[in-house]
């Protein structure tokens, strides 16, 4: 079942749902309220920090540092070289050609790998790439937080229970199963005491 059939299915069901009384605030109630609206600042600040995060990004695929170029192996086992597993390398003996030249271009082989991982942070790291990631990733952290508090607690009323499908709607890109079991489970209590009131 797909992430909009699902929640289709819940607000058909809430849409299903007598009209109940609207029962005085709890504390549990006004705290899932607040955290309603800490969680709407919170994905805010989150698609406000997609911004540079997806500027910074495409500014560095603009200047990244070119695939140095490495040492080649053996003609006669070039394309050997672009296909083999690990396991079948380990089937080679020590003394095969293509074993023979990983061994002798190894250091050589990472020394390059090595400074062209770190000329790819530098300029990473001057394009912004590592500032809007930590950023981002804080701020949907946090937000995050408070929407695992929100699934934890029981929602009382329809009014309520959209405080969480806000939530659901928030992190519609993450897997969001404990999150309908959790909707779900309001449902059936709101359905539960729709019934004994009629």
């Amino acid at each position: 079942m797909t992430t909009t059939t699902t929640r289709r299915a819940i607000l058909a069901g809430i849409a299903a749902t007598p009209a109940l009384s609207v029962p005085t605030l709890s504390n549990s109630d006004a705290e899932l309220l607040a955290l309603g609206n800490k969680l709407d600042d919170a994905h805010a600040r989150v698609l406000a920090a997609e911004i540079p995060l997806h500027e910074t990004s495409e500014r560095y695929e603009r200047v990244k540092p070119q695939q140095p170029a490495l040492p080649k192996p053996p003609a006669k086992y070039a394309e050997l070289w672009k296909t083999i597993s690990v396991s079948q390398m380990e089937m080679l003996p020590d003394d095969h050609p293509l074993i023979v030249w990983v061994r002798d271009t190894e250091e050589l082989r990472g020394s390059i790998f090595t400074a062209h991982l770190q000329e790819c942070k530098r300029v990473g790291e001057q394009c912004g790439v590592d500032a809007a990631e930590f950023a981002y990733n804080d701020r949907l952290t946090k937000l995050w937080e408070i929407g695992n508090k929100i699934y934890a607690m029981r929602a009382h009323g329809v009014a309520w229970l959209m405080v969480k499908l806000r939530t659901i709607e928030a992190l519609a890109d993450e897997d969001l199963g404990d999150a309908w079991k959790s909707a779900g489970a309001d449902i059936r209590v709101l359905a539960s005491g729709a019934a004994a009131q009629s």
